[in-house]
């Protein structure tokens, strides 16, 4: 984690490789039974004929399950990197958003360490943050700032 006075960067938790290799096989383990009882229970004959000798799709959801799970562990990271004036967030595939602090109307929290900052124009979710807690305080004190300093007082 980086902070100043300035900036703030998230910290994203590191899911084990043992955890996304357990819910890989579990989603393939899925799969099968799902075959295996549509096989064993319903007409077989059926079943493969509507999915193209169906042992063809078992074979591509194991591929698509193991290239998810490699591309999670080692692809590209998101990153959140809060300042004074933005909050500038880049996705997996590497596009970048550029979010005005002045703009930002809710910031929330969720399940899975989420945080949610919301705009007029959309929301952006980010997973897994460490340092969710620190980043709406930082975040809060900033809006707050800027409130502060565009409100007159009435008199």
């Amino acid at each position: 984690m980086k902070k100043n006075d300035s900036s703030l960067t998230a910290v994203f938790t590191k899911t084990n490789f043992l955890a996304r290799l357990y819910f890989t096989l579990a989603g393939i383990f899925f799969v099968l039974c799902l075959l295996l009882s549509t096989v064993i229970l319903g007409d077989p004959f059926e079943f493969f004929e509507y999915f193209f000798d169906g042992f063809h799709i078992l074979f591509f959801l194991i591929l698509l399950s193991l290239g998810m799970a490699l591309f999670l562990m080692f692809g590209p990271k998101p990153t959140l990197t809060i300042t004074k004036e933005f909050v500038i967030a880049t996705s997996y595939f590497g596009k970048k958003l550029f979010l005005p602090i002045s703009q930002i109307s809710v910031i929330g929290t969720g399940f899975f360490k989420r945080i949610t900052i919301a705009t007029s124009k959309g929301t952006v979710n980010f997973y897994q943050v460490e340092n969710r807690d620190k980043i709406i305080d930082f975040l809060s004190e900033h809006i707050t700032r800027l409130q502060n300093k565009n409100s007159t007082p009435s008199e």
